[in-house]
């Protein structure tokens, strides 16, 4: 976490390979979901492979210094705070309907 809490990093399990480095290419899977833990219907499917060079400068931060403290293989949820994500949330479909 860091040190204003707004980024925790879950692990499921522990990885058993080097921590990451400035330098590497991350390839990892990922999904969006609420804090409910209901999936974001975005239009994508679970577990979206994806990669991450990690000196690339348009990269988000948060997802930089997240990985570079997870080892490979580790398994993990990364939650945002509020001073990450800025109360920029995904509408829930449900909200969209009208009764």
């Amino acid at each position: 976490m860091t040190e204003d809490g707004s980024v925790e990093i879950i692990v499921v399990e522990e990885g058993t390979g080097n921590l990451i480095e400035e330098t590497d290419t991350v390839y990892y899977r990922h999904e969006h979901r609420f804090d409910n833990g209901q999936l974001v219907d975005l239009n994508e499917t679970r577990k979206v492979a994806d990669k991450l060079l990690m000196n690339d400068e348009a990269v988000h931060t948060f997802l930089r210094n997240s990985f570079i403290r997870m080892r490979r293989g580790q398994v993990s949820f990364i939650k945002l705070g509020r001073s990450v994500h800025k109360d920029m949330f995904h509408r829930n479909n449900l909200d969209k309907q009208k009764t």
